[in-house]
């Protein structure tokens, strides 16, 4: 079984798109701080609605709208988040 997955990692990391993350001088610093970004806005927004939530913040709006109004960033980021992982995990699988 570890066999199969050594073979897996190994025909990732030969891909040309990772390859190159590898070998450029700036593809994967930029890929990294796009996922440690996505993070930041990640966690940033559920700790915004989190506080709604505990009514220290935003009082003056409801619940179900602070939640409607969250939802497209934390959507956003966590599709951020996850391709630069593939990405950083593609470059070093």
């Amino acid at each position: 079984m570890l066999e199969i997955w050594l073979r897996v990692a190994a025909t990732v990391e030969g891909n040309a798109l990772a390859t190159w993350l590898r070998s450029s001088a700036w593809g994967y610093p930029a890929v990294e701080t796009l996922h440690i970004g996505g993070l930041a806005l990640l966690f940033g927004a559920a700790v915004a609605f989190d506080l709604r939530l505990l009514d220290l913040a935003m009082k003056t709006q409801p619940t179900p709208q602070s939640a409607r109004d969250s939802r497209p960033w934390l959507k956003g980021s966590l599709v951020v988040v996850v391709i630069s992982g593939v990405l950083l995990f593609l470059s070093e699988a």
